[in-house]
């Protein structure tokens, strides 16, 4: 059984924080694939019918294209800034086991209050500064593209409207299945 866990602090100058460890049962690399995947696609399934949503999957599919040249200069240097106090936070939990192919994804959100007030542009950016987190992480190019591809598939069923609560782990494991690492 492998277990991923992970957190990103939004910062009020709007910079992030990423803290992220796992077991690794076959390959840390994919692991960051998982992780991004579920963690884009929960933001989706919880953004619902929000415009915000859209936004989120086109600039998947944009940063697949793109790759690092998506980031500005500007963005790069808001990554894992020196943390002030954080009240925002997403904190999440991957426990997955190959051979079974049981998976469970915890993942919550504290700080943004009882009708979390401004959550969608927080759930976009944190979900963009996660992939810079791992395109920074993990610098060979057959990383690279496969994460890349990875990314342009969430986006794609993020765009078509296909991603729920009850369906993004099958949708990940597809994605994973589909990329030949699981």
């Amino acid at each position: 059984m492998t277990n991923i866990n992970f957190s990103i602090d939004c910062q009020q100058d709007d910079s992030y924080t990423v803290k992220y460890s796992t077991s690794a049962d076959f390959s840390p690399e994919n692991d960051a694939i998982l992780t991004t995947m579920l963690y884009a696609l929960r933001q989706a399934s919880n953004l619902k019918e929000n415009p915000a949503s859209h936004y989120l999957g086109g600039a998947l599919c944009q940063l697949s294209e793109e790759g690092m040249a998506y980031f500005s200069d500007d963005q790069k240097t808001r990554l894992n800034k020196i943390m002030t106090e954080t009240k925002k936070r997403f904190v999440g939990n991957i426990s997955y086991n190959t051979e079974s192919q049981h998976m469970n994804f915890k993942m919550n959100a504290s700080g943004f209050g009882f009708f979390s007030k401004g959550i969608e542009g927080e759930a976009i950016m944190s979900t963009l500064f996660l992939t810079f987190f791992f395109l920074q992480k993990f610098k060979s190019d057959s990383f690279r593209n496969t994460y890349l591809e990875a990314i342009g598939y969430c986006g794609a069923y993020i765009m078509g409207d296909e991603v729920t609560l009850t369906n993004q782990n099958n949708i990940a494991v597809a994605i994973m299945k589909e990329l030949d690492l699981w």
